[in-house]
């Protein structure tokens, strides 16, 4: 049984501290009010608790209102806003969130359309009365503000010129570029026949320069080739005898290797030196 003196279920389960869970839950509460640290502490934990959830909740109240009010559910709300664009439907600007209003008839009940909060004020000021919107569009077209209505008509002359210069300079862009890549692909026809013209001019000459290198290096190339066969000659002698006699034999042979391939490298060398020097 709970031992709370206050307790109205009596025969109620016990929840701590030999009290129910209603009576627990009341001391408790009372204990934490009485103490300002914690009552401050309360107090913040709630508001962080309110700014999370506080979009969550208002769209989610937004929804059952609708919902309540206009029997329009959250699927349907959606649709009919991706139907007008997220526009309002008279003064075709971006609606989201709370800036949506369901405009609807007070007589049928039937809904119209989204619209922004002022148009939707604005049609219920004038009452929904098609006529007195119209004579409040002639009062303002004529009776009320005359310069605003002369501002609009210089606004409407300025765009109209506006839109014949850009139309004028788009043509005349249009033109330049063609003729900017006319002239490009004349230029370039041009840069063309001048290369064709120049290399018809120099190929034979270079032709003519390489035969008479080849013809020259030959000779040169071919005595290169029998002292390198003499010396192969040589070693060739000396390493018979190198394996029969002594050892010195093996370095002599080495160092009339290394002479005379590095005396053929050098030779070939100078040649195709001098060679590309007479072009």
């Amino acid at each position: 049984m709970c031992t709370s003196k206050e307790c109205k279920t009596p025969d109620a389960p016990i929840h701590c501290k030999g009290k129910c869970h209603r009576c627990y839950k009341r001391d408790k509460g009372r204990e934490q009010r009485k103490d300002p640290i914690k009552l401050a502490k309360i107090k913040e934990s709630h508001k962080r608790t309110r700014e999370k959830y506080r979009d969550e909740r208002n769209a989610y109240m937004r929804s059952a209102n609708r919902h309540r009010l206009y029997g329009i559910t959250q699927e349907e709300f959606k649709k009919m806003l991706e139907d007008q664009s997220y526009c309002c439907k008279v003064c075709n600007t971006f609606m989201a969130g709370a800036d949506v209003h369901v405009d609807h008839c007070h007589i049928t009940k039937k809904v119209r359309g989204l619209l922004c909060k002022l148009c939707n004020l604005g049609l219920g000021y004038f009452k929904d009365a098609p006529s007195v919107l119209r004579k409040a569009a002639y009062y303002l077209e004529n009776q009320g503000d005359s310069e605003m209505s002369e501002l609009e008509n210089i606004e409407q002359k300025v765009e109209g010129e506006a839109k014949t210069v850009v139309a004028d300079i788009e043509k005349d862009t249009d033109k330049l570029v063609a003729a900017g890549e006319g002239e490009a692909k004349s230029v370039a026809t041009a840069v063309e026949t001048e290369v064709k013209k120049v290399e018809g001019e120099i190929k034979p000459e270079i032709k003519k320069a390489l035969v008479e290198i080849t013809a020259e290096e030959k000779l040169f190339l071919r005595e290169a080739e029998l002292e390198y066969l003499k010396a192969q000659m040589e070693i060739k002698r000396l390493s018979e005898l190198a394996a029969t006699k002594s050892k010195e034999y093996t370095a002599y042979i080495e160092s009339l290797m290394k002479k005379y391939v590095i005396a053929k490298a050098e030779y070939v060398f100078d040649a195709t030196v001098n060679a590309f020097k007479k072009l």
